[in-house]
């Protein structure tokens, strides 16, 4: 819901209150879709039995954002508050599908629960902004935000089979982010862009899914400077765009195990450098070629930050050395279709990155995507209905996109994960 309300000949007033929500329950197999037996070592249960879950996921998000804004001479003032509250149930349990009865796959409580807990997130952020229309063709834009964020978490069992803290853990952090952004116009459709900005991650859930969940608050969130200057042309027929960027991380986040239990500490910086081009060129009759491409570096700027082999410049887990797409897409009419190449390259998926070797490397790897959607208009009480086909990974590639590392069944053999099989699938979408 949006109120917006003229005070005075020079200022203005907005409130935007919104929710959503997501909720989920059902049931599915604990192994693969073929065969899911329950194994031995369950008192009364029969081995031969089929494994299964029953699971529960529910959120809510409340929020609303308040703001006054007043036009100058020079610029527009912009003062606000935003604040956002969400709350969240999650619970899974086991279930002999071939019965019908819960049975204890939980070992360590001799219960059926793999977890279940409560979280809530509040978050409280006041800020001031002034675009300064320096010139004609400069245009300069100030801001700052004070972000306060609180977590808390509450759980009788946590990921894991772990059992939950004595009562609620809670989390609060807090952060001054300014930013700066400048637009300088070239020409009619030119223009060249510099920016500036920190910001802070969330304090992550995630720290919570231990065996000591209180000990998840000796993981501050990473905070970031991000630096970026770029040039973008925009043309009836095409348009392309140019990018360096570069941004620092501080209190990268990485684990350690303490008296068996894998706790979250900061562990120092991180920073990611790339280079990013963007385009698009209308070619007729509805088609249009659309391409973009990052090269990206990033590293650990200290040694030692996740193990003794770790140096200085190995690069961090997880990060591609590049990232491309290049495809066609049609709108014409009440058809639209796309046919898109997805490029990912080399990256590492242990903890310490390439320092690790070729134990958790991923290779380069491409797949293909299309789809073919009918606009059929407006339906009964809804509007919008769209029809969909896609086929996904067209050309049914088997590239590893995941690697664990060695399996301990098999040392010389590694646990991966590969693109799924080419699929298909079938939607119809509308608006209410």
């Amino acid at each position: 819901m949006k109120l917006e309300s003229i005070v005075a000949k020079s200022w203005g007033v907005e409130d935007r209150l919104y929710t959503y929500s997501y909720n989920n329950a059902g049931l599915s197999l604990k192994g693969d879709q073929t065969s899911s037996p329950i194994g031995n070592g369950f008192l009364g249960i029969l081995p031969t039995d089929i494994a299964g879950r029953t699971s529960y996921e529910g959120y809510r998000t409340v929020g609303n954002d308040f703001r006054i804004n007043h036009r100058d001479a020079c610029g527009i003032l912009l003062l606000g508050i935003w604040a956002e509250h969400s709350w969240q149930n999650e619970s899974r349990l086991g279930l002999d599908l071939t019965t019908g009865m819960l049975y204890d796959v939980n070992k360590n409580t001799n219960s059926p629960v793999y977890y279940n807990f409560d979280a809530h997130l509040n978050a409280l952020q006041p800020y001031v902004e002034y675009a300064w229309q320096a010139t004609e063709a400069l245009r300069i834009r100030l801001g700052l935000r004070y972000r306060d964020v609180t977590r808390d978490f509450d759980a009788s069992v946590v990921q894991n089979f772990l059992s939950g803290p004595p009562g609620q853990v809670s989390k609060t952090v807090n952060s001054v982010l300014p930013s700066i952004d400048a637009t300088y116009r070239l020409a009619a459709n030119s223009n060249v862009y510099a920016q500036g900005s920190k910001g802070s991650l969330v304090p992550s859930q995630a720290f919570f899914y231990t065996a000591n969940p209180a000990a998840g608050n000796r993981a501050s969130p990473e905070t970031s400077t991000a630096v970026q200057l770029g040039v973008v042309r925009q043309a009836p027929h095409y348009g392309i765009g140019f990018d360096l960027y570069s941004i620092q991380f501080d209190n990268y986040v990485s684990t350690i195990v303490q008296d068996g239990d894998t706790l979250y500490v900061n562990s120092g910086a991180v920073r990611y450098r790339g280079v990013e081009i963007e385009g698009h060129v209308k070619v007729g009759a509805g088609l249009t070629v659309v391409a973009n491409a990052s090269l990206l570096r990033a590293t650990f700027q200290q040694p030692d930050m996740t193990s003794l082999i770790q140096l200085a410049g190995d690069t961090i887990p997880y990060a591609p050395s590049y990232i491309g797409l290049l495809g066609l897409t049609y709108a014409q009419g009440p058809w639209a279709a796309s046919l898109l190449s997805k490029f990912v390259g080399t990256q590492y998926q242990g903890k310490s990155g390439s320092a690790d070797g070729g134990t958790y490397r991923v290779n380069a790897y491409t797949y293909t995507n299309a789809t073919v959607t009918r606009h059929l208009g407006d339906c009964l009480a809804m509007r919008n209905v769209r029809l969909t086909f896609a086929i996904n990974n067209l050309f049914n590639s088997d590239a590893i996109t995941d690697n664990a590392g060695p399996s301990m069944a098999a040392p010389n053999s590694s646990l991966v994960n590969v693109l799924p099989r080419r699929n298909y699938m079938l939607s119809l979408v509308a608006d209410l």
